[in-house]
């Protein structure tokens, strides 16, 4: 595991408008300080729009530069991944990120320190300090004729809607989130869409034990390459792929645990195992009763206990809405456009600054 030296130059991205629009403040109050203390030195950028960060990092000099820190939500850690993957040089992308939680939603920062600091900004910027890079897989999403990155989750049906949908409801927090649901569900929401999934495995069990193994274990390096294996949304969907057509209630899919806090749907996620975790709760299966026990499992991940909710290790997947010209799709928490779109990952393309080179354990 590499050292990082204490010293360190930073470039700092603030977005002053994430989370109750305090960044700026509690950076300059609360992390410069410790920073001024470990003899860092740094770099600031306040974002006047969205997608200043991602801009910026396609084209900036990072030599000068030991880590990126971004200081707001999850929002601006997509753009400095985004940024540095459409680099000329792939091998840019080494350089690690930090994260100052500050936004509404800071799910990365949930992984890296667990619910019960995840807010601690003396935490997250000790770990900035004295942590270590850990390689993680980043999704390339392919909609239409566009390309982008992810690094968190792609979600579609009730979950989405409960994100997306609520945005007028935002003063009321992580609160806003459950009334979606329990609306959504009571009213007996059905998502029409075609899945398509090159899968890995969908044995629970074996999944499970497979996260037990490899969550301590020291994995090998592999060639940085953002070249697809499986192609686009535009091309034709592999012979041996599997393919549902069901009504679902949700789909999910992620490569970190959480992505909120009271919010563990990828319960056996890890960093960098080349695989993407995908939840499918299928409508003909999921009683409103059973939605509702759903919702309240996925606070602690044993959601993966149910029998009605499938749980699949994938390389890859495609997902066609059906039977409706508008809807919600969200990924990395933003809404995109209602449109086909196809996930792969490609593995160990950017490094976090952790504490211990994982995410926090999922004990179930």
């Amino acid at each position: 595991m590499t050292e990082t030296k204490p010293s360190k130059h930073l470039k700092v991205f603030i977005n002053p408008f994430s989370g109750t629009g305090k960044a700026t403040k509690v950076f300059n109050s609360e992390v410069k300080p410790i920073f001024d203390a470990a003899g860092c030195t740094y770099d600031i950028t306040i974002t006047k729009d969205v997608n200043d960060a991602r801009d910026i990092m396609q084209t900036i000099d990072l030599k000068p530069f030991d880590a990126i820190v971004g200081v707001s939500g999850d929002g601006i850690i997509h753009e400095i991944i985004n940024g540095l993957l459409t680099r000329e040089n792939i091998n840019d992308a080494t350089i690690p990120i930090g994260v100052i939680p500050a936004g509404s939603g800071n799910a990365l920062n949930i992984c890296l320190h667990g619910e019960a600091v995840c807010k601690s900004l003396q935490h997250s910027a000790l770990t900035i300090i004295k942590g270590v890079p850990m390689k993680i897989d980043v999704c390339s999403i392919t909609q239409g004729d566009k390309r982008f990155f992810s690094f968190m989750s792609q979600t579609y049906g009730v979950i989405a809607d409960c994100d997306l949908a609520t945005e007028n409801l935002r003063f009321l927090g992580g609160l806003r989130f459950y009334i979606g649901a329990v609306k959504a569900i009571i009213e007996g929401r059905g998502y029409g869409c075609e899945l398509a999934m090159k899968v890995a495995e969908s044995n629970k069990e074996i999944i499970r034990d497979t996260y037990r193994k490899e969550y301590a274990s020291i994995r090998n390096s592999v060639p940085m390459s953002c070249d697809h294996k499986y192609g686009t949304v535009n091309d034709p969907i592999p012979d041996d792929w599997t393919i549902l057509t069901d009504d679902v209630t949700t789909i999910l899919a992620g490569k970190v645990p959480w992505i909120g806090k009271g919010l563990i749907p990828f319960t056996y996620a890890l960093p960098s195992d080349g695989l993407l975790d995908l939840v499918v709760a299928r409508r003909d299966k999921v009683t409103r009763i059973k939605s509702l026990s759903f919702m309240a499992e996925l606070e602690t991940g044993n959601h993966i206990k149910m029998k009605e909710i499938d749980y699949y290790k994938v390389e890859a997947f495609r997902l066609t809405p059906k039977n409706s010209k508008n809807g919600y799709i969200s990924i990395d928490g933003e809404k995109v456009d209602f449109a086909p779109f196809q996930v792969e990952v490609l593995p160990q393309l950017i490094n976090i600054i952790s504490i211990d080179g994982n995410y926090q354990h999922v004990d179930i």
